[in-house]
């Protein structure tokens, strides 16, 4: 947009009729942008709302019990990193028990108002908990 003006009114290269159609479709785009932003502004409220944040046997629960949805719009938030350990056959049916799923507990715990920071304790034992991910991938 800032070119646009300068191009109409310092330059004067672009006369009036083409530089309020300009304007006008990009305010428009401006809009459904800002439209966009707020919802997916209060689709993060609401999962901070719902998820039971800073609580990892509550959080598991939920995730056990949540929506094709609901699973898909909080992973693309908390997940780190979803790692699927190789069949060691070819053309081996899907074995869920091969996926590993590392959440991004402190994201997910600050996202949170009502949730303190984590405790140091409680990032040593995330820390761990990915270490014993790895380790069983390379063991696998």
């Amino acid at each position: 947009m800032a070119e646009l003006v300068r191009e109409r009114f310092v330059l004067r290269t672009i006369p009036a009729e083409t530089f309020e159609a300009a304007r006008a479709e990009l305010e428009t785009q401006i809009g459904t942008l800002e439209r966009r932003l707020t919802g997916v502004r209060n689709a993060k409220a609401e999962r901070t709302r719902t998820l039971p944040l800073g609580d990892y046997d509550a959080l598991r629960a939920w995730w056990d019990e949540a929506s094709q949805e609901e699973r898909r719009s909080t992973a693309r938030w908390a997940l780190m990193w979803v790692k699927v350990a190789p069949t060691g056959r070819k053309g081996a049916r899907f074995d869920p028990d091969r996926v590993r799923t590392m959440f991004n507990w402190r994201v997910m715990m600050l996202a949170a108002d009502k949730a303190p920071e984590p405790t140091e304790e409680q990032y040593e034992a995330y820390r761990q908990q990915q270490q014993r991910y790895e380790d069983e991938e390379r063991n696998a």
